[in-house]
């Protein structure tokens, strides 16, 4: 039941807050395809992906170890969110000053 709220919140969180951001923002990121900061943002959003598309399998339709999926969906997710978090310092926290 838990991973179920957390899938929801996630998906959540990505259609209100993430999808904007990013479309409200994609100037800025078409300006940086050749700097560093487009490949961040790549993975960041491949690795989300991932971890939203895994989550949404997991609550769906379990298979094999779930436990074990849980642990690299957490994982993969983790990254995401650090990284997400090191793309938000580096482009907004700028603009804001």
């Amino acid at each position: 039941m838990l991973m179920k709220i957390m899938v929801l919140l996630n998906t959540g969180t990505l259609l209100l807050v993430m999808v904007p951001s990013f479309v409200a923002g994609f100037d800025l990121v078409l300006g940086e395809l050749a700097a560093t900061g487009f490949p961040l943002i790549l993975v960041h959003h491949s690795l989300g992906l991932i971890a939203e598309s895994l989550g949404i399998v997991l609550v769906f339709r379990k298979f094999g170890n779930v436990r074990l999926w849980m642990r690299v969906t957490f994982a993969i997710w983790l990254v995401a969110l650090l990284l997400g978090l090191t793309v938000y310092v580096a482009y907004w926290v700028p603009l804001a000053s």
